[in-house]
């Protein structure tokens, strides 16, 4: 297929950039033209924004899935971390993340010295951080 192929068509490409079908240049919105393309260059430059707008759409999904699991799966206590249960959709959904079953996560653990379960409590301490603890280790300040 030659470039003379190809249909002419005004294709807008990222918003400020359009293809000018009677000059078949690249145009910015204030007219003047940007670059000399062809029509398979402008097909190849199109489909590398498709394939950029795609990995960032995979991204999300990976953040999706992962907040799911985080909300959804079965907590392991003491290393803290998440399981499936043995719930095929939570197995796939380990499996499309690259997890192990179950999947440790020490920064969740609790902050007390020796103690791995889960942090799912938290409190302030005076003159220093946010504690985050497990609840055999809430001790909140009395007032």
């Amino acid at each position: 297929m030659s470039d003379q192929d190809l249909p002419k068509i005004d294709l807008p490409i990222r918003g400020r950039l359009y293809y000018d079908k009677e000059t078949r240049t690249i145009k910015s919105s204030g007219g003047e033209a940007v670059t000399e393309l062809t029509g398979t260059d402008l097909l190849i430059h199109r489909l590398n924004e498709v394939i950029s707008r795609l990995e960032l759409e995979k991204q999300a999904l990976r953040k999706l899935i992962e907040d799911l699991v985080r909300q959804y799966a079965y907590q392991a206590d003491s290393p803290a971390g998440f399981m499936t249960g043995g719930m095929s959709v939570l197995e796939e959904a380990f499996e499309t993340l690259g997890w192990q079953d179950p999947h440790l996560t020490p920064e969740l653990e609790c902050d007390e010295p020796d103690c791995h379960r889960m942090a799912t409590c938290g409190f302030p301490v005076e003159g220093g951080p946010y504690r985050r603890t497990c609840g055999r280790h809430f001790h909140p300040k009395e007032e």
